[in-house]
């Protein structure tokens, strides 16, 4: 078993782009293709086959272009919608209950990440695989800067699913720094995401 096959993906894309004026950031193109066509692509060519896409009814087109332009490669992909307004620990959470019967653990990516690419995916499949024996968190680590995405354990998905839960997501691992691998890495693509206007000037991408 390659150590893609056990791994899912989960895609957070339900947000509202409030910094950056109401733009759907997923929708943003990259050269000839949006970042969430981009995104998905790249963890299929890394050979993971279940990815479940979180989207809000303002980010609905976000499923019509996936369906639309992954004509052929659809198998695997899946959608959850959750109310506009959540914040992304509710994105989270929602999409981590979705997925259900995890085996070898989740990346958890964002859908502002214009750089990620397969090479980004694998490299950091690969940093789970060899992570140190306490940790259920794995996190790219560039230039003394946390990155996305982030691989979490199967053991984890179902503690952060638990009724009892008294965390998740960045509080979770900010409360846990013994269980959490900051995998040291010299690709910038982890760190590049899109916050403001300055950022997509700086980019030079087309919000659509």
């Amino acid at each position: 078993m390659k150590p893609s096959d056990s791994l899912a993906a989960l895609v957070l894309a339900a947000g509202i782009g409030a910094r950056l004026g109401g733009i759907a950031k997923p929708l943003i193109r990259v050269g000839s293709q949006s970042i969430i066509q981009r995104v998905v692509q790249s963890l299929q060519a890394a050979g993971i086959g279940r990815i479940v896409v979180v989207i809000s009814p303002f980010t609905q087109r976000v499923r019509e272009i996936l369906t639309e332009t992954l004509i052929g490669s659809t198998r695997g992909l899946s959608f959850v919608e959750v109310p506009v307004g959540g914040d992304q620990m509710y994105s989270l959470l929602h999409g981590l209950r979705h997925l259900d019967r995890v085996e070898g653990g989740v990346m958890v990516c964002l859908a502002d990440q214009p750089l990620l690419d397969a090479q980004a995916v694998a490299e950091l499949q690969s940093a789970f695989v060899g992570r140190p024996l306490r940790a259920e968190m794995v996190v790219p680590y560039v230039n003394d800067q946390p990155g996305n995405p982030v691989v979490l354990s199967a053991s984890l998905v179902q503690e952060w699913l638990s009724p009892n839960a008294l965390y998740i997501g960045k509080a979770w691992r900010e409360a846990h720094p013994d269980r959490v691998h900051l995998w040291s890495t010299h690709l910038t693509s982890y760190i590049v995401d899109l916050d403001t206007p300055e950022d997509l000037n700086k980019l030079h991408l087309v919000s659509v």
